[in-house]
Parts: structure tokens; C-alpha cells; sequence
């Protein structure tokens, strides 16, 4: 009877947890945040993966849609010019930003240079900022120059930006990574975290991330472990 109850009991627990959970991943399923950018701008990755870009190429202003929370991206802004007759393109470095927004529409706001020698002076050190739509105010940000080692012919910037994350980069963001031999044998396990300044919401998000992208078994299995931490 004791036995009978007691299942009873875990039951009620189990369905009471899941429902949370459940209704904690449909809300942030439909939270996101919309990041506007110009033209000039190529958004090279977004959270280390290739972006899925809103906007047509004669678009003035493209988009993407971003998950609540922690995000990074890597891109890079040219300028054209007309410089006596000759076609010419000002590049800035390629850059890796963090920043953290929750259910907003922001803005990348960049200069546009008058000349082609004030934007080759310029690019280097390009001041540019996050703003948000609906309140005017700046976002926050963490940037950073995405270099690389070496000479290389093509670059993967998705591997790149996940290079700069286990070496923990001023912009960097909590990510885990798992190294295995050959044979396929799990080696280690490590968890990097960004140096240098770190936003609210980091480990949240990151939270959020992972359990969005597991496996139904793996996400039964955490429910579980999340009710027996109770």
C-alpha cells in the first residue's frame, strides 16, 4: 500500500515538473530579439553557426532573429567609393561582439564615411554601437577582432569564433566542448567561459540553449534530474 502511494505521489511530482519546464520552453520559444543591420554589414556567424538572414540583396536593411538571452556575432562593414574614377572598397578588421538583449529589436548603428581615405583611416578602429528600437537606449556590448594564426587560404568562421571561444577571448561566450581520441572515446570535458566582462544571463541562456537542441530522451533525463535536486 506504502509502495502503491508513493508512486502515486512521484507521478503527481513528475507531471507537476514537466509541466513547468514545459511551459518554461514554449515561453522562451516565442521570446526572441531582431537584430537590424545595413547594408555594408555581412554577418559572417551568429552563435558560431551560418546566419539565416531576413532581406533581399537591394535590401537597405536586412535582419536576423536571435534567441533571448546571450548572443555573439562575427561580421565585417565595408564602404564603396568613387575615388577618382576608380571603384574602391574600405574594409574594416572582422569582428566578434557579445551582447545580451531579451524580447527587443535592435539596431547596428555604423559611420558612413565621407571618402575612401577617411574610412581606410578609419576602419581599423571602426566606432559603431547596439542601440534598441523600441527604448533609444545603447546596448551593451563586448567586442573584439577576430584574427587568426598563420597563413590560411579561406577562412570558416563559425570555427574560427568556436577556436575564440575555448581560448576565452574578451567577447567570448560559456560554451562546453568535448575532446575524444581516435577510436571515439571521450578524452575530457571542458567548460569555457569569456573573459574579461561578463553579461547577465550567460549561464541562463546557455541553459536554455542546450536543452532546446537535446534529444527527447536527454531532455526526460534532465526533468528528472532537475526533480530530484528538490
Amino acid at each position: 500500500m506504502l509502495g502503491f502511494l508513493m508512486e502515486k505521489i512521484m507521478k503527481k511530482i513528475w507531471s507537476v515538473g514537466a509541466l513547468g519546464i514545459g511551459l518554461l520552453v514554449s515561453y522562451t520559444a516565442n521570446a526572441s530579439v531582431e537584430l537590424q543591420f545595413p547594408e555594408g554589414i555581412s554577418i559572417l556567424t551568429v552563435n558560431m553557426k551560418k546566419p539565416d538572414v531576413d532581406g533581399g540583396l537591394l535590401d537597405k536593411t536586412k535582419s536576423l532573429t536571435l534567441p533571448d538571452g546571450v548572443n555573439q556575432i562575427v561580421f565585417q562593414y565595408t564602404q564603396d567609393f568613387l575615388d577618382h574614377d576608380d571603384y574602391k572598397k574600405a574594409y574594416s578588421d572582422i569582428i566578434i561582439a557579445r551582447f545580451s538583449a531579451s524580447e527587443d529589436k535592435i539596431k547596428m548603428v555604423l559611420p558612413e564615411f565621407d571618402s575612401y581615405a577617411v574610412a581606410k583611416k578609419k576602419m581599423p578602429n571602426l566606432a559603431w554601437h547596439l542601440q534598441s528600437v523600441n527604448s533609444g537606449k545603447d546596448i551593451k556590448k563586448v567586442a573584439d577582432k577576430l584574427s587568426i594564426d598563420g597563413l590560411r587560404f579561406g577562412r570558416n568562421y563559425a570555427n574560427d569564433a568556436e577556436e575564440y571561444n575555448k581560448k576565452g577571448g574578451k567577447a567570448a561566450v560559456a560554451m562546453t566542448y568535448i575532446t575524444t581520441d581516435n577510436t571515439g572515446k571521450v578524452v575530457s570535458s571542458q567548460s569555457v567561459k569569456g573573459s574579461g566582462q561578463v553579461l547577465p544571463g550567460d549561464n541562463l541562456s546557455t541553459l536554455k540553449r542546450v536543452y532546446k537542441s537535446a534529444s527527447v530522451e536527454d531532455r526526460k533525463a534532465f526533468q528528472k534530474w532537475i526533480i530530484d535536486q528538490k
